[in-house]
């Protein structure tokens, strides 16, 4: 029986009114009613998930999960930012109309024909308010503009914006080529050039003080040594000064491909379940159309080329990204990732505000290569566009040293500080790469710009 008739059901057999409660112990037994076979989809299963939240329901909730289930996607943005906490809504550095908000929300979960992973990323961003935050971008630019109609911060230096800073986008990168045994070498810097594009320094600054706020990082202190280590980093210094970076680097650092796919294949060139915390479903049939598919497009990737592909798992990636559609491949002796490539929303919304130039003609994988050029040098990663089914694929290989600090681990004011330190020297090292230096130390210098932008993340 499909969940919306097991919804109504469940309306009729409680026989719940606006007054009566429903208890978790009385919903389970039908919540398990719904899967029996274990062939439910994943929307149903995602709609479940939801009661189960839930330690009561009244006949309105039951009725709204029937509702749900219906729509192309398990939930919309309306009904994550109203059931919100107002601090949780706020995604932005300005007050917002929280209607206007939700239906900008929506519009932008309706960017990818992926009912499944728009329903994850929903779920994701219900978690809390840095999760909401690092999933809805576009949202915080559109209050971020609106907010700096005729201020000087427009005007700020421009360089390579990365588009997306937050805490969990830093972490271990790769500076060049493998060493003889195998070994890269690593520092701490940021990934993620999914919304990368040039334009005012401001806007990468802003975000990443505003996601502090969001992570529950709210003295105002930190967005001061923030700046003060971005301005360091212009300078050329790139200290690593927390103890929990230097750890993950160390570790990370004697990574390599070969330990990399010992772990994660097995020998017959399968992925290792367990290893890559997957489940049988989500290895594609080797005998589907969909296989075929991502072999041929992969076939035309020149780096990869006379490599046989032996295994495909679908894949989720980070909260922002979760619900577009991805994949990794086993080809030859490499792990390849693939992940829908989109245009940055950020790069429209400064074009149509006038801050940044109109008639780009770079396509989005051009884009996402001069960022990461930029950003990571001589370790920035080979890439290559395909398309599969009608989608446009950004791909790459997996980096074995790939790892990040738990924000959960910093728990202590010194600690928390001397993260945000690295992260602002990585930031202005980057930023000095593609900007004027001067420019912008001048800029984060002056005690009004420095100012507002912290009064602007903090609000």
């Amino acid at each position: 029986m499909e969940f919306s008739s097991k919804a109504a059901e469940m309306s009729a057999r409680l026989d719940v009114n606006g007054d009566r409660r429903v208890s978790r112990t009385e919903l389970a037994p039908l919540i398990k009613e719904l899967n029996p076979n274990g062939d439910a989809t994943s929307t149903d299963l995602e709609a479940a998930a939801f009661a189960k939240t839930h330690t009561d329901l009244t006949k309105d909730d039951l009725t709204e999960l029937r509702t749900l289930v219906t729509k192309s996607a398990a939930f919309t943005g309306s009904q994550i930012v109203m059931e919100l906490p107002a601090t949780r809504a706020t995604s932005g550095p300005v007050s917002h109309d929280p209607k206007a908000a939700a239906a900008n929300i929506d519009k932008d979960l309706a960017r990818t024909g992926n009912p499944a992973g728009t329903a994850a990323k929903v779920g994701e961003l219900k978690v809390s308010p840095f999760k909401f935050f690092r999933g809805t971008s576009p949202q915080f630019y559109r209050e971020m503009i609106a907010g700096l109609k005729d201020s000087p911060l427009t005007k700020a230096p421009r360089t390579m914006l990365q588009g997306d800073i937050h805490p969990e986008n830093f972490g271990v990168v790769r500076t060049g080529a493998p060493d003889a045994t195998g070994k890269v070498p690593v520092t701490f810097g940021l990934t993620d050039f999914d919304e990368a594009t040039p334009g005012p320094a401001s806007f990468d600054l802003v975000r990443g003080m505003s996601s502090l706020v969001a992570a529950g990082w709210t003295d105002p202190g930190l967005m001061a040594e923030f700046l003060k280590a971005y301005a360091e980093g212009l300078g050329g210094n790139t200290t690593i000064e927390a103890p929990e970076v230097t750890t993950v680097l160390t570790k990370k650092g004697k990574q390599t491909d070969a330990k990399m796919m010992a772990e994660r294949t097995t020998p017959d060139g399968k992925f290792n379940l367990e290893a890559n915390k997957k489940n049988p479903d989500d290895r594609i049939d080797p005998a589907s159309n969909q296989s075929s598919e991502i072999t041929t497009a992969l076939a035309k990737v020149p780096w990869l080329e006379g490599q046989v592909v032996t295994d495909i798992l679908r894949d989720q990636k980070g909260t922002a990204s979760s619900d577009l559609q991805a994949y990794d491949a086993v080809v030859g002796g490499t792990i390849v990732e693939l992940k829908e490539l989109t245009p940055s929303n950020l790069a429209k919304q400064l074009s149509d505000a006038g801050l940044a130039p109109t008639g780009n003609t770079k396509s989005d994988l051009e884009r996402y290569q001069a960022a990461s050029t930029l950003y990571l040098g001589d370790g920035a990663p080979k890439t290559a566009m395909v398309a599969v089914s009608g989608k446009i694929f950004l791909v790459k290989p997996r980096a074995a040293e790939k790892g990040s600090v738990k924000l959960e681990s910093l728990k202590t004011p010194d600690q928390k500080a001397a993260y945000v330190r690295d992260m602002g020297r990585a930031l202005g090292a980057a930023h000095g790469r593609s900007g004027d230096p001067a420019a912008l130390k001048a800029f984060v210098a002056d005690p009004a710009k420095a100012g507002a932008m912290i009064a602007l993340a903090t609000t």
